[in-house]
């Protein structure tokens, strides 16, 4: 699916906040909703994709060179309420969201 067509409240959380824990996770959300058919698809494998990065957050910042420029605990801290956004989204029926113009 391409991000133009996400409701407005799921464009917020999955792209705009994403980029506000770090420019690289949001191009990654961003970029894997390609592979996805539709909206709920797509909110359940970013949550998959975060859920992994906070398993393994060190692995992760150092994959991407950063693990001496992030704190992961201060990362796996942004993550955590990203789910909690992501989940709140969630709760959220569909019908009721902004559909995006």
């Amino acid at each position: 699916m391409d991000t133009d067509y996400l409701t407005e409240e799921a464009y917020d959380v999955l792209i705009r906040d994403s980029y506000e824990v770090s420019d690289i996770l949001g191009a990654e959300i961003a970029a894997m909703s390609m592979e996805y058919e539709d909206e709920p698809e797509y909110i359940e494998g970013a949550k998959k994709h975060i859920r992994g990065i906070i398993r393994d957050t060190e692995d992760y910042l150092d994959g991407w060179n950063l693990l001496d420029e992030i704190d992961s605990k201060e990362f796996r801290k942004k993550l955590r309420g990203l789910l909690e956004k992501i989940t709140a989204l969630q709760n959220i029926p569909y019908e009721k969201r902004k559909q995006s113009e």
